[in-house]
């Protein structure tokens, strides 16, 4: 494998790729060399702990650590610090140690519904009480057409992150309507919408 600049441009059987002279040789004959891996599903805000021994993440640290796991690439299936913003902005200018963030937005659900039920019962008091503000909520065609609105312009995420389970079951959920309206908004505003 031939790596120039951080971009693999060659690729041959072992004896057969003549590298330059002035080429750094790593011999990998006890290795195992894999692509960087995706993960689409990422919350770089939750610390990857147990529930019941909650701590802060520190959303650098969680960066790294995907990387120190091989994950290259991930979609942040919703934002909402702008630390997030921060670090995907830094990663891309190759400033820090990160992988490469696609940022969804913070999420689009029903008032009361997933995750905010989720959350509240996961964390303890008081962040169980704060973490509903971090959520934008609709229950309106026209207030989910402002939320797709006002995330592209804080942020303007290539991913538009929505929330339409109903998790638990019997928890509020989006209709229809509201669903293929937020669709519809992200799509026009550039965004690539994924649905939970």
């Amino acid at each position: 494998v031939l790596v120039e600049h951080g971009k693999i441009t060659a690729l041959e059987n072992t004896g057969v790729l003549q590298a330059p002279a002035h080429a750094v040789r790593i011999n990998c004959a006890e290795c195992t060399l894999l692509p960087g891996l995706i993960d689409s599903h990422v919350h770089l805000g939750a610390a990857g702990v147990a529930p019941w021994k909650p701590r802060l993440p520190t959303v650098p640290e969680t960066a790294e650590a995907f990387l120190y796991a091989g994950v290259t690439t991930v979609l942040v299936a919703s934002h909402h610090l702008s630390r997030e913003i921060e670090l995907a902005e830094l990663g891309a200018k190759g400033e820090a140690l990160t992988p490469h963030l696609f940022l969804a937005g913070q999420g689009l659900s029903p008032k009361h519904g997933h995750p905010v039920p989720i959350s509240q019962a996961l964390l303890p008091w008081p962040l169980s009480s704060i973490f509903p503000w971090f959520h934008r909520t609709a229950d309106t065609p026209k207030e989910a057409i402002e939320a797709v609105q006002q995330t592209a312009a804080e942020c303007h995420p290539p991913f538009f992150k929505i929330f339409y389970d109903a998790i638990p079951p019997g928890s509020p959920h989006l209709d229809r309507d509201i669903l293929s309206v937020s669709v519809k908004s992200a799509k026009d505003l550039g965004m690539r919408p994924v649905v939970h």
